[in-house]
This record gives structure tokens, sequence and C-alpha cells, in this order.
């Protein structure tokens, strides 16, 4: 617990991903970075793995891949709360990969225990505009697009209130000045001009040759040229052999007559191996269309190959033709093929375009890119949160007796729970909060455990005064009173939930007006629903159980509970 102020770098961030960080593409290298270069960073991504997992902060899951919310999803979102007690939800293309149902259950669990939440949208509307525009209309605090044709598509979607941004991706630069040209030698291309093709040719799913990719207009520029010995075509590995998928693709680059000078590399690489893919060749080719940003670009910049890619989506944001790369109209097979030809002919214009990458790629590093994405999280405005913590077990809550305002002991697991509750708050590093207490002993010794400094005990914080169920079980009270111990609203000479209330309305008031410092109330079940019930406006037996040591938190008038 921070009672001094806190640098607001320090706030714990869950990062949320759909695909595990093994998988290849910019969104992972991204990742890696980031979760390696802070660690009071923590990430949940998805995985085919049917078993939950966590190593070195990573928390994988496939229940993310559900179709709908369920309890193990809850059990194991909370698991990760508590362990990681972030205040800030990172998410990347939440709105984009994910099953809307999934996507604003996420969303709801997270910013309902008052997390700052923050889409980094990778993407730029092509597909699945219903699930984008449902999801971007939920109240993010922030949004951050990689591009200006990103922004153009998805700043309308959001809710006003949200702040937004354009910060593009970086990468880690030193990993593609790196050389490796043993694949080369062993494919026999040394004496060609090697084309680079880095994105995915094919889907294995469909069988299709992606329409956004274009790797087809590669293949027909590539027939319109003459001297075609002279150049060779390096693609991705091609994953799982025997798929039939994969028989028909090559089927069908031998109808195109080119099968003998496109080239497949030969291994899997992971992102931190990219180098040996474009050691391999000369000259990248980009004819994507609709692309949001385009990794291969700065890659290619780091690696020294002059790239060509087509005017289309934010490839011309970046590539400035014949300054630092080639452009081509899109879908134009006539046009890619001059470019083509123009960096096989021409040397000087090779080399002019290759050390103009370098100084360009200097603009998209990793280390920018962290500290814009970190800048603007700091920018964000945090809403007031309450946590109103029930103390620990007690000698009679372990007996199964009523309490009321008894003062009986905490038992050693009342202290252990206790001890976990510190352990969240300390990771939880909040600043300078309002720290109320009940002067009754069982709720001042779990405040002290949890190490709360500049606590105002208030009287009015007591439990219920539970009359002549005090000290005694349910067995015992039943021999003499017919009750519903489940909606009980006055207690036999001891009070109302209505005398609760009262006794309790200045507070009430003042935690309403209280407008910036978060709250922590250490209490009691009863006082802590009613004071929850008051701000949610909700009816008090609408609310569950608060077990011993569990925490409600309200955030945004909206009510949640973690168990510790």
């Amino acid at each position: 617990m921070n009672n001094k102020g806190i640098d607001k770098k320090m706030d714990n961030v869950l990062i949320i991903n759909y695909h595990p960080l093994t998988q290849i593409g910019g969104v992972q290298s991204i990742l890696n970075t980031i979760i390696k270069k802070n660690k009071n960073y923590s990430i949940l991504t998805g995985t085919q793995n049917k078993k939950n997992e966590l190593k070195n902060r990573i928390y994988s899951t496939n229940l993310l891949y559900q179709k709908k919310p369920s309890k193990e999803l809850d059990y194991f979102l909370n698991k990760i709360f508590v362990e990681q007690a972030p205040r800030i939800i990172y998410t990347h293309n939440l709105s984009y990969m994910f099953n809307a149902k999934i996507a604003e259950h996420i969303f709801n669990y997270f910013k309902n225990r008052g997390c700052l939440m923050v889409e980094h949208a990778h993407h730029a509307l092509i597909r699945r505009k219903s699930r984008v525009k449902k999801i971007l209309s939920l109240n993010w605090d922030g949004l951050i697009v990689v591009s200006k044709y990103s922004a153009k598509k998805l700043f309308p979607l959001t809710n006003k209130k949200t702040k937004k941004i354009i910060i593009h991706n970086g990468i880690n630069v030193k990993d593609f000045e790196k050389t490796d040209y043993s694949i080369r030698k062993k494919l026999g291309l040394m004496q060609k001009t090697v084309l680079l093709f880095p994105s995915r040719t094919i889907r294995l799913s469909t069988g299709k040759i992606g329409e956004q990719k274009q790797f087809k207009i590669v293949l027909k520029a590539l027939k319109k040229i003459k001297e075609k010995n002279k150049i060779a075509l390096l693609i991705p590995y091609l994953e799982n052999k025997n798929n039939e998928k994969i028989f028909e693709f090559k089927k069908y680059l031998r109808k195109m007559g080119l099968e003998e000078i496109v080239y497949e590399f030969p291994t899997k690489l992971n992102q931190n191996e990219m180098h040996k893919f474009y050691s391999t060749g000369d000259i990248v080719l980009f004819p994507s269309i609709n692309e949001s940003f385009g990794m291969i670009i700065p890659e290619a910049w780091a690696s020294g190959k002059p790239i060509i890619g087509a005017s289309s989506g934010a490839i011309p944001q970046l590539i400035q033709n014949n300054q630092n790369g080639l452009l081509f109209k899109p879908k134009n097979s006539t046009e890619l093929s001059k470019q083509i030809i123009e960096l096989t002919t021409n040397k000087q214009k090779y080399e002019q375009l290759s050390k103009k990458g370098k100084i360009e790629v200097k603009n998209f590093t990793d280390e920018l890119m962290i500290k814009k994405i970190t800048d603007f999280i700091k920018t964000l405005k945090r809403k007031k949160v309450i946590y109103l913590v029930r103390h620990g077990e007690t000698t009679y809550n372990a007996n199964h007796l009523y309490t009321g305002q008894a003062n009986p002991p905490l038992t050693k697991k009342g202290e252990m729970q206790s001890s976990k509750a510190k352990k969240f708050f300390n990771k939880m590093n909040i600043t300078n909060p309002l720290i109320y207490c009940s002067p009754l002993k069982r709720a001042k010794n779990t405040a002290k455990i949890i190490g709360l400094k500049k606590i105002v005990y208030k009287n009015e914080l007591k439990e219920i005064d539970v009359g002549e169920f005090e000290s005694k079980t349910r067995k015992e009270i039943l021999t003499k009173f017919n009750v519903n111990f489940e909606r009980i609203t006055k207690y036999p000479n001891g009070e109302s939930l209505t005398d609760v209330k009262n006794r309790l309305s200045n507070l009430i008031e003042k935690i309403k007006r209280e407008k910036d410092n978060d709250i922590i109330i250490v209490a009691h079940e009863v006082v802590n629903k009613t004071i929850a019930s008051s701000l949610i406006e909700k009816n008090y037996f609408s609310l569950p159980r608060q077990k011993n040591n569990d925490i409600i938190i309200i955030s945004n008038k909206k009510i949640s509970c973690i168990n510790l």
C-alpha cells in the first residue's frame, strides 16, 4: 500500500491477446517485446491446450475460444486478478479476434473491478464489422490504432469519451540486423536475385490463396518477367505437408509455370528468427490490400532490403515512392513486374532505397513504441474505486456462531486470509486511498495485517447488532424463533437493516461526494452490503453473500466481488 503517492508506470498491466505468443505474427512480436521489458506486465492468451497454463507471468487458456462465457472462465479471470492485481487491462484486437460475447464479458469483468480498459486495435475493419462495432462501442478508456488509415475506420465507432491515439508498431531492430546466409546456400540461390514474400500464401483451412495478401498478383507479375531464370521467389514454410490443400497449391504453381522458381523456406521460424528469412533474399514484396499497418515494412528496412508495396491501406502512409521504397497500384501485376525489374537492374536505386530504409526504421523501434504506449496510458484518468473488505475468519465464524457486535479474535485461518489481502493490496499499489475501518477487534486486526496506514475508525462501521442471536448457532436460534435466515430484516432486541443504513448514511454520502481518491473499508458483511446496495442503488437481498476476506469492488456504479 502506498500512502505517499506512486509513479504511474508501476501500475500492474494485464495484456489480453487471442493467439499464444509462440505463434508468428506482428502482434505476437510486439507483445513478446513488451512482456520481456516490463516486469509489471502479465499476459493472458489463448491456447489449443486443454489445460490452463502459467509460465513467466504468461497465462494461457482455451476458455478464450468458447462461444459464450462460463463459470470456468470467471474462475480463471478471478485467479489472474487476485494474483496479478492489474489496474490496467491492455487488450490486443479484443474488438476483432474474439467472439463478441466473450469479448464483452472480459471487458465487463475487468471494467467492473475498477480497471482502466485500453484496446490496441491492429486491424482496419476489413471483416467482422458487426462484432467490431459492438465491442468498440463499449466504454473504453483508451483506444490505440496503428495508422491514420485505421483511425479513419475505427475512431468513429467508439464512445465519445474514449481517448484515442495513433501509435505506429515497432520492432526490435537488432533482431533483423542479424544475417544468416546458410539457407540461401542450401537452396542454391547465391547467383539469383531472390524476391521475398513474407506474408501468408495460403489459408490451410480453406485452401484459398488469400485475397488480402495478393499472392496471385505476385505470380502474375513473375509471369511477365522474361528472364525468370535469374530470379527466385521465397515463401514461408508451409506446414502440414500432407494436407491436400498444399498439393492443390503446388498444382496451381505448376499450372502457372512457376514451380521451378518458387522456393519454400525449409523450416518454421519463430519471430526472433525471421532474420534468417530476410537474409535469404534481396527484395521484399508486400502487395497486400487494406493493411492496417504492415510490420513487414519496418522489418524489411531493418534488414536492409528494399521493399515494393501496394498503394493500399496504410502502406502508402509508410512507404514514399522512390524515397524509402517503391509503390505500385493495387492488384496491378504489370506495375509490380516493372518495379521488380527496376530494382533488379538499377543497382544505384537498390542501394539508395536500402540505405534510406535503415534510416527510416529508427522511427519504428520497439522502444519508441513502448514509450508512446506508456505515456498514453499515463494520461488516462482513473475513476474512483471502492473496496469493501470483510475481515478474516474469527473463532465465532469457525464455530458457526452469530457474531454481531461481539469481539472474537481472528483464527489462524483468518490471519492467513488477511495476509492474502495484504499481498493483493500491495500489488494493487493504490495511491493515497481513504481508509475506514470498524473499531471491532476482528476488523482492526485484519486492517493491521493488511498493512493499511492512516486508518479512520468509524463506530458506524460496527456490524449489525444481532440482539438475542449473538453467540448462538442457527440450530440454537430455531429452538426459540421461527426465522428465514436468508431474509432477516430485524433481529430480536437488536438492529434492523434500516437502522444500519441510517447510521451509515453520513459516511455513504461522504463516499459519494469523494471524486478522486479510492476508498478502502474494512468491516463486516451486513455493513459492507448495506454500503454497496446504497451506492449502486440495488436491493440489499439482491447482492450475494460476502464470505470472510472477500472483497466487494464498486466502480462506475457496478459491483463485483473477488475471493482471495
